[in-house]
């Protein structure tokens, strides 16, 4: 059903239009991006050719005339510098994101101006920002061990890579399951949407490797996770690379078990594994592939019928994104990973 962007809110028309802009930034075909949008297929176009030529504050809601900013420029330098890079809790707030009403809240505590949160979203897309989901990092996260291994620990391994002509690589383990679903569905205003799924509960387990040049080796499987699983994925890895591999994982139990530990040794130089920091997953950009894949899985508009069918659809999600070697380079150079590319 197309919808008469006209008829809805001022705030709704924008909200519509910068999901869009998500969609055109991450390359989504534009006919999805039609479908998600509600909207005609010229306004979408439309949107894009705007988007192309002025990026997103071209499609941002022009002001109503003759209303009087209530903040002056110097105002507004100081609020987004109060956000960007600093968290609720440094100014006595309880929350652990930036909402709308708490930055409202933040506005009146600070400057004497109280704002709607409807105007909020519309200021902070002003000034530059926009409502995304945030990487969570636990809180036993050490700080200091973090630092070393962005300037130190890292640099050394790469360095040593180099000397040898290992190929350096960042694996991880993840787990989708049929009944984790996310995402919106249209429905009439006023009335919470009632989606039926299915009690059933099937999970398919994967373990990938990425390295900077933007190959993936993966693997699906149904069984459990554990030291053997790996150890059989790091003589496919050692086979399918045919060099040296110097591969870079989390402290899991499964991958520091003993036995683990003897076949490394058993490679006589051929593997050397390597430790994230704890409780750091935001360091590894293997992360990102699970975040690929999921999303691929979780956002279509059926259900995985069963395990089998599971298994197929995080295959071929993972062969997919095999054959897109700039997506996965691209995860390399977040900003949390750019410690990889820059030292």
């Amino acid at each position: 059903m197309i919808i008469d962007g006209r008829a809805l809110p001022r705030e709704t028309q924008e909200d519509i239009r910068m999901r869009a802009v998500d969609l055109f930034e991450k390359n989504v075909p534009i006919g999805q991006i039609i479908r998600e949008a509600g909207m005609s297929r010229s306004a979408v176009f439309a949107w894009k050719r705007a988007w192309l030529q002025g990026g997103r504050q071209a499609l941002l809601t022009k002001p109503i005339p003759g209303r009087p900013p209530t903040l002056d420029d110097d105002q507004l330098a100081e609020l987004a510098s109060m956000i960007a890079g600093h968290a609720p809790a440094e100014y006595g707030f309880t929350a652990l994101l930036w909402t709308r009403p708490i930055i409202a809240d933040l506005v009146e505590q600070h400057f004497g101006v109280r704002f709607q949160p409807d105007w909020i979203g519309k200021l902070m897309r002003r000034l530059g920002f926009s409502a995304q989901r945030p990487v969570y990092q636990a809180h036993e996260s050490d700080s200091t061990q973090v630092h070393a291994w962005r300037t130190t620990d890292y640099p050394k391994i790469r360095a040593k890579a180099a000397q040898v002509e290992a190929t350096v690589y960042f694996a991880d383990e993840a787990a989708v399951r049929s009944d984790h679903h996310a995402g919106t569905t249209w429905a009439p205003i006023g009335s919470t949407p009632v989606v039926a799924r299915t009690g059933a509960r099937h999970t398919v387990n994967m373990i990938s490797a990425i390295e900077p040049r933007g190959s993936i080796h993966f693997t699906v499987f149904t069984g459990q996770a554990n030291a053997r699983f790996f150890i059989d994925f790091c003589q496919r890895l050692l086979h399918d690379d045919g060099g040296r591999v110097f591969l870079i994982v989390d402290k899991s139990p499964i991958h520091t078990a003993r036995k683990v530990t003897d076949f490394v040794e058993s490679t006589h130089g051929r593997l050397r594994l390597f430790f994230l920091p704890s409780y750091s997953p935001q360091l590894n950009p293997d992360e990102l592939v699970w975040n690929n894949v999921k999303n691929g899985i979780i956002g279509r508009s059926q259900l995985p019928s069963g395990q089998g069918y599971l298994f197929e659809l995080a295959e071929h999600a993972l062969d997919r994104l095999a054959g897109k070697p700039d997506i996965v380079r691209g995860f390399f150079h977040t900003p949390e990973l750019s410690y990889i590319e820059a030292v």
